[in-house]
Formats: C-alpha cells, sequence, structure tokens
C-alpha cells in the first residue's frame, strides 16, 4: 500500500542515493501525458498551512498552499545502478526533475497571483520522490511536493458584519481531457475518489472573531442609550442636567457610529454594526424629543394656569371695584 501524500513521514523516509539516476525512454514527450491503458490516477493533495491575508475591500484571500501529486510514469526509470527494496523513497532534485519530464499542471479559478516558494524555504517546500513499486505486479510511482503563496478572489456578503461567514471556493482544473483522467483526493485525512473528472474544487469557511466588535461597538452603545433613560428620572426643571446629560450621550454616539463605519467593509445595505448604532441613537434622539414634549406641555400647563390666575385676578379686581364704587339713586 502506497502512504498517504499528506503523510508527513515520507519525508524523512526518503533517501538520497548518487548512483540512482532517472532515465527516461526514447519516446519520452515532455509535453504528452504518461499513456495508461486507463484513465490516469492522479493522487492530488491540497493543505493550507496558514491564511496569510484577507482583504475585505478588494475580496481577496491570500494563503500559503501546499501540493501534493502523485501518479504513474512508466516512461522514467530508475538506472540499473539502483538498487534498492520495494516500498522504498528515493528524493531527487526537483529542479532538474522540472525540467526534464511531464507534471501535472492545473488552473485555478479566480486565480490573482501564484508564486513559488523560493529562497530558504525551497529546500523544505519543493520535494521530488520516486516511490519503488511494492511489488513486481505494481507500478513504481512519481511523487512531487512545491508550496506557493495562492491569493484569489471570493465573493463576500459583508451585510451581517462583524457576525459574517465566507465561503471562499477553491476550484482546479487539471489540463487532462475528461476521458483520460481519474482522481484519487486526499484534504487533510479525508480522501474520497471522482470518476471521470478533469478538476476538483473545496470550500474554505471564514468566520470573523466578533468580540472585539462586540466589546468596542455594541457594548458601550448599548450601555449608553441606559444611560440616557436614566435623565427621565431627573426632574423636568433640572432643564441643565437633563440636556447635558441627553446631548453628551448623544454626540458620544455619534462618534462610535462614525467609528464603526469607517472601519466596516462595504457591503450592499446596512450591516449589522450600523443597524445597531442607528438603533441606539434612534433611542437616543426619542429622549430627546421626549423631554422636547415635555417641556412644551410644561409651558402650555403654565400658560393655562397663568391665564386663569389672571382671570382670578380680573375678577377679583372687579369685585373690589364694585364694592367701592357708591350707589346713585335717580
Amino acid at each position: 500500500m502506497s502512504p498517504s501524500l499528506l503523510d508527513s513521514r515520507a519525508d524523512t523516509s526518503a533517501t538520497r542515493v548518487n548512483e540512482c539516476l532517472l532515465s527516461l525512454t526514447s519516446d519520452y514527450n515532455k509535453e504528452v501525458p504518461p499513456p495508461t491503458l486507463g484513465p490516469l490516477i492522479l493522487m492530488v493533495g491540497f493543505e493550507i498551512p496558514e491564511i496569510l491575508e484577507i482583504h475585505d475591500n478588494t475580496n481577496t484571500v491570500t494563503m500559503r498552499l501546499r501540493v501534493k501529486q502523485s501518479w504513474n510514469e512508466d516512461r522514467v526509470r530508475l538506472s540499473s545502478k539502483c538498487r534498492i527494496n520495494h516500498g522504498s523513497w528515493i528524493q531527487f532534485n526537483s529542479k532538474e526533475i522540472r525540467q526534464a519530464i511531464w507534471l501535472p499542471s492545473f488552473e485555478i479559478d479566480n486565480l490573482l497571483d501564484f508564486i513559488p516558494l523560493m529562497g530558504l524555504l525551497e529546500t523544505r517546500s519543493d520535494k521530488f520522490f520516486y516511490r519503488r513499486a511494492d511489488d513486481e505486479k505494481s507500478r513504481d510511482k512519481l511523487y512531487f511536493e512545491y508550496e506557493v503563496i495562492c491569493k484569489i478572489m471570493c465573493s463576500m456578503n459583508f451585510n451581517k458584519f462583524p457576525f459574517d461567514e465566507h465561503h471562499c471556493r477553491f476550484q482546479v482544473n487539471y489540463s487532462v481531457s475528461l476521458e483520460d483522467s481519474s482522481f484519487l483526493i486526499q484534504l487533510g485525512r479525508n480522501s474520497g475518489s471522482l470518476t471521470p473528472t478533469n478538476g476538483l474544487y473545496f470550500d474554505i469557511k471564514l468566520s470573523r472573531n466578533s468580540k472585539s466588535y462586540v466589546i468596542n461597538y455594541f457594548i458601550p452603545s448599548g450601555l449608553f442609550v441606559v444611560v440616557s433613560w436614566m435623565s427621565l428620572v431627573i426632574p423636568p426643571d433640572s432643564i441643565p442636567g437633563r440636556v447635558a446629560l441627553i446631548f453628551t450621550t448623544f454626540l458620544v454616539l455619534v462618534n462610535i457610529a462614525n467609528s464603526s463605519f469607517e472601519s466596516a467593509p462595504v457591503s450592499s445595505g446596512l450591516n449589522s454594526i450600523q443597524i445597531w448604532i442607528w438603533i441606539c441613537i434612534i433611542f437616543v434622539t426619542s429622549t430627546v424629543i421626549e423631554y422636547s414634549i415635555i417641556l412644551v406641555l410644561q409651558r402650555v400647563v403654565k400658560k393655562k394656569e397663568l391665564n386663569t390666575k389672571l382671570k382670578i385676578m380680573e375678577s377679583e379686581v372687579c369685585m373690589l371695584r364694585s364694592r367701592n364704587t357708591p350707589f346713585r339713586r335717580n
């Protein structure tokens, strides 16, 4: 049984043998896939060790992608000097191999950038193995592993920000015909087969950590609304105290709204945090309107009371005048 493409022990079991050199058949053509009696069985493994960047404004995801591929290649053989046991691994120089033999090539949908890891990481990320078959009836395999920096487009909807989730589809299409391809796919410890097909895809689920937004925006704005409601217990006659409390709360909420709106990604409509802030502003505004109505009603009541007092005073004055005026007979 051949080991999993994602088995890290394959690196340690591989041995470098100077006498083992790969030789190609005379009719070898690196532009032509390996001839097989049936579909080309290609084992594919994808790993995402790290998400490097998620850009909300450009809807892009940058990741470190590890690609592992294995296939049968009868046109590539070991030299006659090479004596290794069945099931053994041999690691070769990946640069020379990549230039000399056919390698599975694929296209990634919505791809913006594809940068191989070079420099110090090259020896760790770019590996080529030749695996001797387990017995005479089996076929030898080639294993190729490398890492790249991959940047793809991802359709994102921010209407639920900061509680949004996104599913980014990573789709790979191979350059072999549909009739000539068969895949054994391994993602992590999960594996499956697709027959016939010349491509595959998987979804990357992105969930935003909303704790900081809840602590910095949702809880403070809600508390300021409660503070504005506390102004209702202040006597209406204490105009400076009520006005200072309500308008200070209102201005702080406006500043919170400006900060949250600037940090929020662009969406087709109002997102969750914007709706929450607007509801808080409406509650505080209703407190201002309520206090204004109370002041107007107080003025109306005071005016009515004043008019009533004036009428009473006028009637009393008239009565006093009538008493002090002497009665004349004709």
